[in-house]
Parts: C-alpha cells; sequence; structure tokens
C-alpha cells in the first residue's frame, strides 16, 4: 500500500512524501490496523515515536484524529476509508519532545555540532542505524528462533545512544529526500550532511518565501488596474 505521509514539526509546514509499498495487517472484516502501519513506517526511517495521529476519510471527507503513538491495537482504519483510494493519507504531528529528540532544527545546528566531540563518518552511521533498526525488527538466531529488541536494547547492543540514532535516522532520510549523493560522500564526516540539509531547507523556504510574495505582487497589480478602469 501507498502512503502519502505528512510529518508536522511544532507549528512548521508539514512536509509531505510518498512512502510505497507499505505493508500493512488487516482484520479479519479486512478493517487496516493503523498500529502495524506505524510500525512498518518506524522501520522505513520515519520517527514518529509520541507523534498524533490522523488520517484522511475520503468516505467523510476529513481528517480522522485516531491517538498519539504509541497506537493501541484496537484502532481500525474502515475499508470504505482507504480502499480504492490511489494512497492512504496519514498525518502525523510529532510532540515538542520528539521534535527535541529527533529532528535536529536547522538553526539549532550549527550550536549543537560545537558540542560534539567529534563527527562521525557518513558510512560508519549508515552501518550503525542499519544494525540498530535490524535489532529492533527482529533476527533469528541459531535455533530459528526471532530475536527482538526494543530501541532502546537494540541500542545499547550497537553501542550509540537511541537519542543520536534517531537524529543520524533523521539525517540521512532527509539527506535522501534532498538528493545527497551518499556514495560520493560516504568517507567525510556526517557533519556535511548536515550542512548540506540546512541548506536545502533554507533554499526551499526562500523559494516558498518569493512564491508567496510574487502572488500578493500579482493581487495588488489586479487590484490596481481594476480601480484604474472603473475611473
Amino acid at each position: 500500500m501507498d502512503i502519502e505521509l505528512e510529518l508536522i514539526h511544532g507549528d512548521a509546514k508539514g512536509e509531505q512524501e510518498i512512502v510505497q509499498n507499505v505493508e500493512v495487517e488487516l482484520t479479519g472484516g479486512e478493517g487496516l490496523i493503523l498500529e502495524s502501519l506505524i510500525s512498518q513506517l518506524k522501520l522505513k526511517g520515519y520517527f514518529l515515536d509520541g507523534a498524533a495521529i490522523a488520517y484522511y476519510s475520503p468516505h467523510h471527507s476529513i481528517y480522522v484524529s485516531c491517538a498519539t503513538d504509541p497506537i493501541s491495537r484496537s484502532l481500525v482504519i474502515p475499508v470504505e476509508d482507504y480502499r480504492g483510494a490511489s494512497c492512504l493519507v496519514v498525518r502525523a504531528r510529532l510532540s515538542s519532545v520528539g521534535c527535541e529528540s529527533a529532528n535536529v532544527q536547522s538553526e539549532d545546528l550549527e550550536g549543537r555540532e560545537k558540542k560534539r566531540p567529534k563527527e562521525r563518518k557518513i558510512s560508519y552511521v549508515i552501518n550503525k542505524v542499519m544494525e540498530w533498526r535490524k535489532l529492533y525488527a527482529g533476527m533469528i538466531d541459531n535455533n530459528g528462533q526471532i530475536i527482538k529488541y526494543s530501541l532502546e536494547e537494540a541500542a545499547d547492543k550497537v553501542g550509540i545512544s537511541k537519542k543520536s540514532l534517531d537524529d543520524y535516522m533523521l539525517q540521512l532520510r532527509l539527506g535522501k529526500k534532498y538528493g545527497f549523493d551518499f556514495q560520493k560522500n560516504r568517507d567525510h564526516k556526517v557533519g556535511i550532511l548536515r550542512a548540506f540539509i540546512k541548506s536545502r531547507r533554507k533554499d526551499k523556504t526562500d523559494a516558498e518565501g518569493n512564491e508567496a510574495e510574487n502572488e500578493e505582487s500579482k493581487k495588488a497589480e489586479v487590484k490596481q488596474n481594476s480601480g484604474k478602469r472603473k475611473k
């Protein structure tokens, strides 16, 4: 199933992207178990811990507020709200706590980087994040049993704090979204990735500001021309 995910950080404008081929669980009546959807999105690298979750119901033409993560398995999206749609629209509003722990805000990047004792290489970060998520998703031991760890337990085994791993995962996801060349920069420190994201976000903000300014100018020009014709 394809998901149109909108991530909202605090009061900032939401960032939307399409997440393709998300595996979900259905009930006997074929309702979609929301907890399974959120778990799969987390496995794909989206930080949704503590997020307020809602989805768009085309049947009722409204956003339906569900709950704050962690989601109960009893919450089910009815068949009529997802079947037949090109994708399911999910909105996740991150709490202020979630934003602080997972999202390194662009205006704080420089100050935080100065406090870091050292920056790890991008290749090292990628490997550690992958190892962390594999431990969380579950590993098969020599007896064929699936062993799963909580995110905190998996972080302990990896040897990096969960807070840092959450941050690294977010940087990797944003880097991918904005077209960062991981292969070319794999031996560089992760700070170059942070700087790239900061730059791209600033470009995006400036472009949106210019677009809004141009739209206002057009409206003012139309209004002025309309006034001249009346005279």
